[in-house]
């Protein structure tokens, strides 16, 4: 088993938030065959973390997740401006 623990600090607990409940349905739609991926928020600090049963599915659950993230912060910073 592989595993991947990190944290995404953003700028604001409000921009964390909307971000993480943004994303959350998505997470626990991802297929969870070979991986599983949680997140939790904490304060203006996302929590991600993915158990693999190999390299090949944790790299690919990661940059899942991580594009979702980055794409979700982006949207999010736009509509509401410099949080």
């Amino acid at each position: 088993m592989h595993a991947l623990r990190c944290e995404a600090e953003l700028k604001s607990e409000r921009v964390a938030r909307v971000v993480y409940e943004s994303v959350l349905p998505d997470v626990k739609l991802m297929p969870a065959r070979r991986s599983r991926v949680d997140i939790d928020r904490r304060g203006n600090n996302i929590q991600i973390e993915i158990r693999a049963e190999d390299v090949s599915a944790l790299r690919a659950s990661a940059s899942g997740v991580f594009r979702l993230l980055a794409l979700s912060e982006r949207v999010i910073t736009t509509v509401l401006g410099d949080v």
